[in-house]
């Protein structure tokens, strides 16, 4: 029978009212006001209870009075306390299980605007009841694309979900959490749950679906590896004297990106560069690198600790590529979103304000000298900071159309866009040169900033020298 038929109205003492276990709602938020309101006018609206033995995971007190749990009305329950009644209008209904996680529900989300998290584990309950997306969208009135998209949360930790809603300093979107639930693995999707509202957020998001993609891709690549009766070492054995990287065809190929396999030439070695070849490997997740036995034979050519340090640049490089050619897809995702608006077009147009001036600068003979005079230098070697303040100085508010995608163009940006120096050179480990060396992208950085762009932790740190990957040195 429907719960409206059960239904009684009467005045119950407050000693007698017990809060709900399962109400959506957590934070009641402040009191203060309806206190008062109640001390002064008393109760307008009755709460709905249920009898307590009706509930679940309710502790009764052990005596001969009846209790009742709150249903709808824990704020003014609340608030009756701190306005010192002793009884309050309450409307009796009994109620199973699904009804009463379906009322609190309802109730909440027209009245008090459950975060998502509330939300998600609302609509988490009432599915374990047997509750179907179509059900729990009709009862809530929301559209049935919100139900599964909060369900899709509550699939995450629940621990590191609330932490993170709960936590006032995060920026966080409900597109934040579309994107993470794009990721179908759990893992990474609660490892990227970690990083939402956060700078590095975008990066980590980017980073997670490769890796994602990469481990649909794995079965595949792992079968050929079988095939080739290849063997796994781990990292650290990489870096030892046993091993040195496979060159097919004698061409140094780095790191295979598995989440690329079969995209922009990402592909396994063909079978005729395997034949009779001992192969190893290291899967550190998007990245498959091949490996051999390093000089079987016992033969060197050159001294130990020149192959060792070969071997060191060698790998230093490749994880500047990695992580040069990450940052770049996080820059061209935000030029290729970005809308140029009244407010924002002159900043969209200082980027080229800002290329032209420091390539005039740099490299015409025409204008060099007067483009350096203009910028208040006083010669033709100034380093990055003085040119970007100088460039600054000169920028005045322009009328423009949308030239974003073009402008950005001017940067020549692309993966292999980094910071490092010495990238070439057999031995040489990568440094870092104070940006000088590549003004073009710290400039880049300077104007996308203008326009909004949040660099993420591990970005400043590859633009400031700061980052790991430029004191491998330091550790030998």
């Amino acid at each position: 029978m429907n719960a409206q038929e059960h239904r009684s109205l009467k005045q119950l003492p407050l000693a007698r009212l017990i809060p709900h276990p399962d109400n959506p709602r957590k934070d009641l938020g402040d009191l203060s006001e309806l206190a008062e309101s109640i001390r002064t006018v008393g109760i307008l609206q009755n709460l709905t209870v249920t009898p307590a033995e009706l509930v679940e995971g309710v502790e009764i007190p052990d005596d001969d009075g009846q209790y009742y749990v709150v249903v709808i009305g824990h704020r003014r329950l609340e608030a009756a306390k701190l306005a010192g009644l002793e009884t309050v209008p309450c409307a009796d209904v009994t109620m199973d299980r699904k009804e009463q996680l379906s009322t609190m529900l309802l109730e909440n989300m027209q009245r008090s605007d459950l975060t998502p998290y509330e939300q998600a584990m609302g609509f988490q309950q009432m599915q374990m009841l047997g509750c179907s997306v179509e059900e729990i969208a009709d009862k809530s009135g929301f559209s049935q694309t919100t139900v599964r998209r909060r369900l899709k949360m509550a699939e995450l930790s629940h621990k590191t979900l609330e932490k993170v809603c709960r936590d006032e300093s995060r920026q966080i979107s409900l597109a934040d959490f579309d994107k993470i639930a794009e990721i179908e693995n759990l893992e990474l999707r609660n490892k990227l749950l970690e990083k939402i509202g956060t700078f590095s957020f975008q990066q980590a998001a980017v980073q997670a679906k490769r890796e994602d993609t990469a481990l649909k891709n794995w079965p595949d690549a792992r079968a050929w590896l079988r095939e080739k009766g290849a063997k796994e070492i781990t990292r650290q054995q990489s870096w030892g004297r046993d091993y040195t990287e496979f060159r097919p065809g004698g061409r140094w190929m780095g790191g295979i990106d598995v989440s690329k396999l079969g995209k922009d030439g990402n592909k396994l070695p063909a079978d005729t560069h395997c034949k009779d070849v001992a192969l190893f490997y290291v899967w550190d997740c998007p990245w498959l690198s091949l490996y051999v036995a390093e000089n079987p034979s016992g033969k060197t050519k050159k001294p130990r600790e020149v192959l060792d340090r070969e071997k060191l640049a060698r790998e230093t490089k490749k994880t500047i590529k990695e992580i040069s050619a990450l940052h770049y897809e996080l820059r061209k995702a935000f030029v290729d979103q970005l809308t140029v608006t009244k407010a924002n077009k002159e900043f969209v147009l200082l980027g080229a304000v800002y290329i032209a001036l420091y390539r005039a600068h740099g490299y015409s003979g025409v204008h060099c000298k007067a483009v350096t005079e203009a910028l208040g230098l006083e010669s033709y070697e100034s380093k990055t900071g003085p040119i970007i303040q100088g460039i600054g100085k000169l920028v005045d508010p322009f009328h423009t159309k949308d030239l974003a995608g073009a402008i950005y163009a001017l940067y020549n940006d692309g993966p292999e866009n980094w910071f490092a120096k010495y990238m070439e050179t057999p031995g040489i480990l990568p440094d870092f040169d104070n940006g000088n060396h590549n003004t073009d992208l710290m400039i880049l950085y300077q104007w996308l900033m203008s326009l909004g762009y949040q660099c993420s932790e591990e970005e400043t740190a590859m633009m400031d020298g700061t980052h790991a990957v430029y004191h491998v040195g330091d550790k030998k």
